[in-house]
């Protein structure tokens, strides 16, 4: 992604764009938090006085599980109504999971061409 110019000097094609480059380099977080990949309502199950799973309920009526990491607290309530791409649980939000979460859900409404140029803008907004 460089450009050579005379003398050797080198220029970035992004340094003009910091927050795209924030999302391109970004790493990926060793425990990521769970990501709603649709809007959904949850439900926790409990065992032991511990949360351990989140079942999202979409709009549709089908019903996902995400199971918690080891280290992994739940920040949502039963019956809580969430968006595309709000965290279930605890942790840092991995740049590549949300706009994968994001271009997935407007993929499937818009279309792939249409869904390319709003998840860059879309994840800027949650994550800046």
């Amino acid at each position: 992604m460089y450009y050579w110019y005379l003398k050797g000097q080198k220029l970035d094609i992004v340094q003009g764009l910091p927050r795209i480059e924030e999302l391109l380099e970004a790493r990926k977080p060793k425990e990521p938090a769970i990501l709603a990949r649709r809007p959904v309502v949850c439900q926790v199950e409990y065992k032991d006085d511990e949360a351990i799973d989140v079942k999202v309920i979409e709009d549709d009526g089908t019903i996902s599980e995400y199971s918690l990491g080891p280290n992994q607290n739940i920040i949502v309530g039963d019956d809580q109504r969430v968006n595309t791409g709000d965290s279930l649980s605890d942790g840092l939000v991995s740049p590549h999971e949300l706009l994968e979460v994001f271009y997935d859900y407007y993929k499937e409404h818009m279309g792939a061409y249409d869904a390319a140029p709003r998840c860059p803008a879309k994840g800027s907004v949650i994550l800046g």
